[in-house]
């Protein structure tokens, strides 16, 4: 069986490769899989996943899964991300981190088809032209393709910095074309996260992007980065559960 590390290895091993599955559903119904017309994204550092990530993915299925409406779920590693970089965590022990994560998501749905995947893209705007080229292919009916985001990465994709010379209108009008947002509230700031949506959002971007409350406080702060600051290790295993012991990766 090719090990994670392989998949890696292949991935970077050929500078035209932009995007890659490194692991797609087992016994695949092809007809059930041909009805699939929602793909829900979450593009992450996984560094290491945890509750907050799982919180955010339940959320979604619950929201866009129905008897007409068939869901799939992308989870995302970016190799050259725009503003993290790649430590702790070796890509290959994210990957073997994102396989334990999926398989505890489909214990509470089995009925999600999911994929895990490689992009050497940094930037939304670029991520998703492989994804739309993948599952946009006669296999699949995908009619929308839903961006699961943490209120911090919202900020962060509408900051000018990164589209310069561009404006933000300009740079994220083809992607909002093809997506839509949805993105949970980060601790308790409701109110201030809503008011910064209609202050630095577009008003022609306003209606893609859901900015729902998480009313999970134990989730609603968690991210990679805070978890590996924690010391101690008993805290920082309540958080992530069994995501760093099962794969064995020292983040400390």
């Amino acid at each position: 069986m090719t090990t994670f590390q392989e998949k890696y290895n292949e991935f970077i091993g050929n500078k035209n490769n932009e995007f890659m599955i490194v692991e797609n559903p087992q016994n695949q119904n092809t007809q059930c899989i041909s009805k699939i017309n929602t793909l829900l994204i979450l593009d992450s550092s996984f560094n290491p996943p945890h509750k907050g990530h799982l919180q955010m993915l339940l959320k979604a299925i619950k929201k866009y899964k129905t008897n007409k409406n068939k869901l799939a779920v992308l989870l995302q590693l970016s190799i050259n991300n725009v503003d993290k970089g790649m430590k702790p965590a070796l890509p290959s022990k994210r990957l073997e981190m994102m396989s334990l994560f999926i398989k505890d998501l489909h214990h509470l749905d089995n009925d999600i088809y999911s994929y895990i995947s490689l992009t050497k893209y940094g930037k939304f705007t670029d991520k998703i032209t492989p994804i739309n080229i993948f599952f946009g292919n006669s296999n699949f009916e995908i009619n929308q393709y839903i961006f699961l985001l943490g209120f911090d990465t919202l900020e962060r994709l509408f900051m000018p910095k990164y589209y310069l010379p561009n404006t933000v209108e300009d740079s994220l009008a083809e992607f909002f074309k093809k997506c839509k947002i949805d993105c949970l509230t980060r601790g308790k700031d409701y109110e201030l996260q809503t008011k910064w949506k209609a202050d630095n959002v577009p008003l022609l971007f306003q209606n893609k992007i859901d900015l729902e409350v998480n009313e999970d406080l134990e989730t609603s702060n968690i991210s990679s980065s805070n978890i590996r600051d924690f010391k101690n290790y008993n805290k920082c295993t309540k958080l992530v559960e069994k995501y760093i012991c099962e794969s064995k990766v020292d983040l400390f």
